[in-house]
């Protein structure tokens, strides 16, 4: 009976054992051959799919934020794309993937598709040569077999041991089942008890997925660790079954990958190769080719393998062990004890690891420097890259030079290249372009840009000044008398405005008309239509520009206070110009008196200004001076009401700020808030040395009247009151001003007319007008690119004491040669984001809207008079130095510009007792044909300028040395394509 149970268990149990033994069988070959799972994930992985197509993309999905993925700006390309669409650009094409491509990431998979070892940003010239490149990691290996197999044998011992079977083709490189085993059990002894550690399982595939796309690079729950195994695995069967090749490049991605903490001077590390660079300041091809080789010498393999397997190790806590002191203790150790294991593998000698114990490595606590960069030779491409930086909303040209993106820009390398080397040799002595000073101070700035039906674009931007700093659009220059081109334009501006109003107007009127005493360019434009009735636009432009100005500096001029002027060449002082031949001769007393007419067009046209109309017929009689008062002051309150209710700069103290001098700023403040103390009023300036006592002290209110207040503020008296009352009643409404002001507006208006000469008024104010006026001639030249926030109120503002910036002089110019319409000058044409990865865009440029800023009238008279500038004036140098195809000169039109800028002190007695330099400018803006415009710049800072006297003449000769170069962008072709 007992044997019969003892058959029938047999009988039954056997089977199952049997079976058992199978699985067990078939779970140990699965686990280390991988069919099954070959088979699975190929299935999986060859759905997921990706292709780009035209425009925006609905079927897109972009990574979390995981190191990798946001160091090449892949998780940021969403914010980029939205900044770049502030800016005028438009998606043109875009990635769409497949469904079961976006249900994985939308489950918490990282995107799956073989990804990049080494990226960064590349600039790429209008022809698609590179500008600049900023491959991340620098130093990578190309392969497996780059790799010295003593340095991929120990990586594959310390972390994935089976990894290159080649025993088992197929094998799931994100799974080592032994480990996981080993870690599992030791995983339950430990919760029995057991003091041992618990070794990890990670292979080297799962460990890439966690430090490119897990938050900062770790694993946080079992939940990610799985998600982490499923990228690994479909990522490892994107190619196919088999998997060899995969794995091979699952190593050499990993020594180009992990990372390596952060080191003073670099940055992030990431990568052996760039590892042994930074930590160690090795060179990591010479570490390799001695690791490669067996007859190296032995102490250099010891300390070239010590250094890898040093890395190779630190990367388990790579802050602690290669910042910390005590790190470096734990690393030196761990480092000594692998060696010995390796040994034991046969994977080193025995002589190796005796030369590698005596070894002792120091850690750097900064990079190396690396090689120095000229700044020079990548002018254009650092204004690009700055410029990227407002395009995508990335903080930093760190961050920027990281990004997987590609850009298309305007700039042409191979005129770029000839540019920088001109402007490198004219630093040179032997070139031989000065007649005193030394070359090599002088610093060269050439902008050039081509008008094309896509708007207009840089093709040139260099500069020689060995820095970061742009001077082309960087640069606050007095750039002489390029000042007259913008005063030329503000001039026909004003003849073109009083044509607009009065045109067709009877002559009868038009005399009649009340007009200022100094307003002669109103006077001379009615008197002229009343004159020719009926006569055009075109005719008034060209009659303003033949009237004469007188060029004599025998006159003092009050514009600013009192000053003194002078020609360049004395033979012009007893002389008349008309417009014309001043502006292409660059005379400049003529422009001096050009500037004060425009002033006094603008202080006739302020509001409560029809008192300076005295004297002429339509002049109020004294009777009704109460009246004029009242009317007056409630214009002006009106028109100072909402410019503070308007301001931009928020609170009235600081609208105050705009446009005023420290001196005439205290004494506002002050004016204003006459209670404020010492401390208040440090913090309102900012300062907080002895200076602010000084200040403070200085413009105490107290015993003078609110029109000596206003003239000492650089304001009107009743501005002045308003700001106050204002800061004194916030919300204020106008009608509430009006009923406060009356009995000031009548101190202010009997200063202004003392009853026994009503028909003089306080020369104390005189300047308030101006300065007003000032401001709205700063308005006109900001509409057409003036770059900064206020003009000198000076009449000297007409030959340049306002600076400029050659930039913004070329920007001038380009209105011009589109007939008055202002285009955004275009560098950047192209942003491809991310290329050959699933989330890969390109974005364009929308084709530029252009502004009309200036009428196509007198844009065609200031094009002629620069190009009789170049025929018969100061540019004459330029004449031919850009030729067609066949020869023939080709049209160029220019203004020049030299400022020798000084600092001299004069005493009463009329004697300098200061005089030095503070730089020295010459310039010249041109336009070549109807196409091509630019800038050329030569500069010189510090006393040291007084040893130099070029003039407006270099710039011209280097105009003419260039000559070869336009020819060569100018054979481009008509309208090229940026």
């Amino acid at each position: 009976m007992t044997g019969s149970r003892g058959r029938r268990w047999i009988v039954t149990v056997a089977p199952i054992l049997l079976m058992l033994l199978v699985l067990l069988g078939i779970a140990r070959d699965e686990a280390r051959a991988s069919w099954l799972q070959a088979r699975y994930f190929t299935h999986q992985a060859a759905q997921l799919t990706s292709e780009l197509g035209d425009g925006p993309s609905d079927r897109i999905r972009f990574p979390g934020d995981g190191p990798h993925d946001r160091r090449l700006g892949y998780s940021r390309v969403p914010a980029a794309l939205q900044s770049a669409s502030d800016r005028g650009f438009r998606v043109a094409a875009q990635v769409r993937v497949s469904d079961r491509f976006a249900e994985l990431v939308d489950r918490g998979v990282s995107p799956i598709f073989r990804e990049k070892t080494q990226a960064g940003l590349r600039i790429l010239d209008r022809r698609g040569a590179t500008l600049f490149a900023s491959p991340y990691p620098e130093r990578v290996y190309a392969s497996l077999d780059a790799v010295p197999p003593v340095v991929w044998q120990t990586l594959l011992f310390l972390e994935n041991r089976a990894l290159l079977d080649p025993r088992f083709p197929n094998h799931n490189p994100s799974v080592d089942w032994p480990r996981m085993a080993q870690a599992g059990t030791a995983l339950v002894l430990s919760w029995l008890g057991s003091a041992r550690s618990v070794p990890g399982a990670s292979t080297l595939a799962t460990q890439i997925e966690k430090f490119r796309h897990s938050s900062e690079g770790r694993t946080r729950s079992t939940r990610q660790k799985l998600l982490q195994m499923e990228a690994a695995a479909l990522r490892g069967y994107l190619s196919g079954e088999n998997t060899e090749a995969v794995r091979r490049r699952i190593v050499t991605d990993y020594l180009n990958s992990v990372p390596l903490a952060a080191i003073a001077g670099h940055g992030e590390v990431t990568g052996l190769s760039d590892g042994l660079w930074a930590w160690f300041g090795a060179d990591p091809a010479e570490v390799n080719r001695v690791l490669a080789s067996d007859s190296a010498a032995l102490p250099r393999r010891a300390v070239a393998y010590r250094q890898v397997l040093t890395l190779l190790l630190a990367h388990r806590r790579p802050s602690y062990l290669l910042l910390q002191p005590d790190g470096h203790n734990q690393l030196r150790k761990l480092t000594d004890q692998h060696l010995r294991r390796i040994t034991r593998e046969g994977i080193i000698s025995a002589e190796l690891r005796d030369a590698a114990l005596a070894v002792h490595l120091a850690l750097r606590s900064r990079a190396p420097d690396a090689p120095r960069v000229s700044f020079i030779e990548r002018k254009g491409a650092d204004a690009v890259r700055t410029e990227l930086l407002g395009v995508t909303g990335v903080s930093t040209l760190y961050e920027l030079d990281r990004f997987d993106l590609t850009v298309r820009t305007t700039l042409d390398l191979r005129a770029q290249e000839a540019v920088t080397k001109l402007l490198v040799r004219l630093t040179d002595p032997a070139f031989g372009v000065l007649d005193r000073g030394d070359p090599a101070r002088v610093i060269y700035a050439v902008v050039v840009r081509e008008r094309t039906e896509t708007g207009n674009v840089v093709r040139v931007q260099v500069d020689n000044f060995d820095s970061p700093f742009n001077m082309i659009e960087g640069s606050k220059l007095e750039l002489g008398s390029t000042a007259k081109l913008r005063t030329l334009i503000s001039y026909l501006e004003i003849v073109e405005q009083l044509y607009l109003r009065n045109a067709g107007r009877p002559a009868v009127k038009l005399r009649a008309e009340p007009v200022g005493a100094g307003d002669w360019i109103t006077s001379w434009t009615l008197a002229y239509l009343a004159a020719n009735p009926g006569v055009s636009l075109e005719r008034v432009l060209d009659a303003a520009m033949s009237r004469p100005y007188s060029a004599s500096p025998g006159e003092s001029f009050t514009g600013g206070g009192i000053q003194m002027f002078r020609n360049v060449d004395t033979t012009d002082d007893h002389q008349a110009f008309s417009v014309h031949d001043a502006f292409a001769r660059s005379v400049n007393l003529p422009f001096i008196r050009i500037m004060r007419d425009i002033v006094h067009y603008y202080v006739y046209r302020l509001p409560g200004s029809v008192y300076l109309l005295r004297g002429h017929p339509a002049e109020v009689d004294r009777g009704g001076d109460d009246r004029a008062a009242d009317d007056q002051g409630h214009e002006l309150i009106e028109h100072f009401y909402q410019k503070y209710a308007n301001a931009d700069s928020g609170p009235v103290l600081e609208a105050l700020r705009h446009g005023r001098s420290m001196t005439q700023l205290a004494w506002a403040y002050r004016s204003v808030t006459p209670e404020a103390g010492l401390v208040e009023f440090g913090d309102f300036f900012r300062l907080s040395d002895a200076r602010i006592a000084a200040l403070y002290d200085g413009s105490d209110p107290i015993g003078f009247s609110i029109s000596d207040r206003g003239r000492l503020a650089g304001m009107h008296p009743l501005e002045l009151w308003l700001a106050a009352y204002l800061y004194r009643h916030p919300g204020a409404l106008l009608q509430d001003v009006l009923d406060a002001s009356p009995s000031v507006r009548q101190e202010i208006y009997g200063e202004l007319f003392p009853p026994v000469r009503p028909a003089a008024p306080d020369r104390r104010v005189g300047s308030i007008p101006e300065t007003e006026a000032f401001r709205e001639i700063h308005r006109a030249w900001r509409r057409l690119g003036y770059p900064f926030a206020s003009l000198v109120p000076s009449y000297a503002t007409a030959i340049g004491s306002s600076a400029d910036r050659p930039d913004d002089l070329a920007e001038l110019v380009g209105i011009l040669l589109s007939d008055g319409i202002r285009y955004p000058v275009q560098r950047v044409t192209e942003l491809h984001f991310a290329p050959s990865t699933p989330y890969e865009t390109l974005a364009r440029r929308s084709p530029p809207r252009g502004e009309r800023v200036l009428s196509s009238a007198i844009a065609a008279v200031v094009r002629a008079a620069m190009a009789a500038g170049v025929a018969h004036g100061t540019a004459r140098r330029a004449f031919g130095a850009v030729r067609a195809a066949d020869g023939t000169p080709l049209l160029i039109g220019a203004k020049t510009g030299t400022g020798d800028n000084r600092y001299r002190v004069v005493g009463r007695d009329g004697i300098v007792s200061e005089d030095r330099a503070i730089d020295r400018t010459a310039t010249v803006v041109f336009f070549i044909g109807d196409r091509f415009y630019g800038a050329i710049t030569a500069f010189v800072s510090g006393p040291a300028a007084d040893r130099y006297t070029f003039t407006s003449a270099l710039p011209l000769q280097i105009l003419r040395m260039l000559g070869p170069t336009l020819e060569g962008l100018i054979a481009e072709g008509e309208f090229a394509e940026p």
